[in-house]
């Protein structure tokens, strides 16, 4: 059985960009957010297994989105894909975990 990811991003270009290479790794992609309180909603419902959450979103960003999460689930395991900008036309993608510690709580 596969894991399931939530792909959370405003822009539909890098969730298409991400789903596809979860999807190539053997993940199963089972929703998407384009918002941080849709990704809030979209994770209570479909609980995956891992989220990828962009930190710059309309509404709710990924951060406040990553701490509403953690609230209701402290194991969550999120990913943040952080970009360096090159010029205009080059987004380079590298990602790092956000870690929750209930220790450092």
């Amino acid at each position: 059985m596969s894991h399931t990811v939530l792909v959370c991003d405003d822009a539909i270009f890098m969730r298409t960009m991400i789903s596809d290479i979860l999807a190539q790794a053997g993940f199963e992609v089972v929703g998407e957010a384009e918002t941080g309180a849709q990704a809030v909603e979209k994770y209570k419902q479909l609980k995956p297994d891992l989220v990828t959450m962009d930190i710059v979103m309309p509404d709710m960003g990924g951060i406040d989105a990553v701490r509403e999460i953690v609230k209701g689930d402290p194991d969550a395991k999120i990913l943040a894909p952080i970009y360096e900008t090159r010029d205009s036309l080059h987004r380079l993608p590298c990602l790092f975990t956000l870690h929750h510690s209930r220790d450092s709580a």
